[in-house]
């Protein structure tokens, strides 16, 4: 499970749900919540989880997507399975796990050193309090 930093620059709530603005390694992200929303506010720093299966990996950035949490990364090490590879990730200096399939990573020509973009559906971003 990744879990890193992140400051909370805005939030929208509508019809039960919540739209959540927030920088994370850097740059501003999406997050979305359907249940009940702690009481987050503007400015307030939290940890953002997520799961190594939901992450994507794009060799170049993709503005004409609907996945609008695109980190800019560096791949740190690789390391290939029969199925899947699994990426260790630098974004800005915090760690980032992914998990692709093997046939994706041969692909895109993943390797060690690569400059890549982990993208992050909105939905699959998660909010804790951070720790303190």
């Amino acid at each position: 499970m990744n879990r890193l930093p992140a400051t909370i620059t805005y939030l929208e709530s509508a019809d039960g749900l919540h739209l959540i603005e927030l920088i994370l390694c850097g740059q501003p992200c999406t997050a979305f919540a359907s249940a009940t929303l702690a009481p987050w506010q503007a400015g307030q720093t939290v940890q953002v989880i997520f799961r190594e299966l939901d992450v994507a990996i794009a060799t170049t950035a993709c503005p004409e997507l609907s996945i609008r949490n695109s980190l800019p990364c560096t791949i740190r090490q690789l390391q290939h399975g029969v199925l899947f590879s699994e990426l260790l990730l630098d974004c800005q200096g915090n760690t980032l796990h992914a998990v692709i399939t093997r046939r994706s990573s041969n692909r895109l020509a993943l390797a060690e050193g690569s400059a890549v973009f982990a993208l992050i559906k909105s939905s699959a971003l998660q909010l804790l309090e951070a720790d303190t």
